[in-house]
């Protein structure tokens, strides 16, 4: 097996993903157990819109798929012109778009030596979902290339892009990499399986009880979550009941806090109208672990649970010296950032708060 340093820097500028940890609290770095929790908290933000772009597809299927391309072009937000589209994905490029796989194989390693093309790469990401055809070809390609070669920036390369690609092969490859003893390559999988249309999320799941890392197993868990950016992937409501009811089990079990928060973050994202998911994410607000109590506020303020005694409980946690400093900086910003009903006092007390927490920090 392969192993990687997974090139996050790619993800990052590139804007997308399920994981993404681009976090709401500017200027504010946590640990990573804490990440999730703050990413949570980051779907208020308003999002960058997203233009599906085309590009031919292979000639052999250029024909066949003609018309079922426009017609997803023309259903996307911001493309209902096929010839403007490509024209402006061209012109971003500074060069023709890909007629196939091997040319777009070779361009993404172009683009990646520059620094001002990652937009640019961004729209191939999304040129590749266009088409399964094409995204099915590509990762075939991208695989092969990855086998053949030794260079791991060329294979932490090769990997950031299928990591944005759902199809077949991509899903199988990463199945392969699980049975790897080699963490690298289970956390490449993961990264891989968080994309994936194909994968049964209950099969992810089972991986948390063999992981060794908390870490790990916490990737496990964030791999089956919903996606709603370039990749839509949303589960009928018997699938989110049936997951929702295996993550329990997993906060109720597991030994690893770190674990047990990204479970509650993944029944908060799955089961946020459930009265049940909602008593238990409220209950954790008084757990003592910084990882699962973070991981609660930011669901609570994510799902709208205001009422009176959540934000007498989020005020007393972001006012206790006794509380880890990341846990009160988020119990903060759900309070300042949603909407919660603030008496004046209480958004004086927030003001106040929030002076004492920089000083801390900076001290820190």
């Amino acid at each position: 097996m392969k192993t990687l340093r997974f090139n996050t820097t790619i993800c990052v500028l590139l804007g997308v993903g399920a994981a993404a940890s681009v976090l709401l609290f500017i200027g504010k770095e946590a640990s990573s157990t804490i990440d999730i929790s703050k990413s949570v908290l980051n779907k208020k933000i308003e999002k960058k819109e997203t233009v599906v772009s085309s590009f031919p597809s292979l000639s052999a299927a250029r024909e066949d798929n003609a018309v079922k391309k426009q017609n997803i072009i023309e259903s996307s937000e911001g493309a209902t012109d096929l010839a403007a589209s490509t024209e402006g994905i061209e012109s971003e490029l500074g060069l023709p778009l890909p007629d196939n796989a091997d040319e777009l194989l070779e361009t993404v390693f172009t683009l990646t030596l520059d620094s001002t093309t990652h937009e640019a790469l961004a729209s191939l990401y999304r040129i590749t979902l266009v088409d399964p055809i094409v995204a099915e070809d590509v990762s075939k390609k991208f695989l092969k290339r990855i086998e053949e070669t030794e260079d791991t920036d060329d294979i932490e390369v090769l990997y950031g892009f299928l990591s944005y690609i759902s199809s077949a092969e991509v899903t199988r490859h990463a199945f392969e990499l699980l049975s790897s003893e080699d963490s690298a390559d289970r956390t490449t999988a993961y990264h891989l399986l968080s994309n994936s249309k194909d994968a049964d999320p209950s099969l992810v799941l089972k991986k948390v009880w063999s992981e060794p890392s908390g870490v790990l197993a916490s990737q496990a868990i964030s791999a089956i979550g919903e996606r709603d950016d370039i990749v839509q992937r949303t589960y009928e409501p018997e699938m989110k009941t049936r997951l929702t009811s295996e993550l329990n089990i997993i906060y109720a079990s597991h030994d690893e806090p770190e674990v047990r928060a990204a479970a509650l973050t993944q029944i908060s994202l799955l089961d946020d109208q459930g009265d049940d998911s909602r008593a238990l994410i409220e209950s954790a607000l008084d757990n003592g672990n910084p990882s699962i109590r973070s991981a609660a506020i930011a669901a609570v303020a994510e799902n709208e649970y205001y009422s009176e005694t959540n934000k007498s409980k989020l005020l007393s946690i972001a006012a206790d010296s006794d509380v880890n400093i990341n846990t009160r900086y988020i119990a903060h910003e759900a309070l300042a950032f949603y909407d919660f009903e603030l008496q004046e006092s209480e958004k004086h007390r927030l003001i106040e708060l929030k002076k004492e927490l920089d000083q801390l920090d900076s001290i820190i």
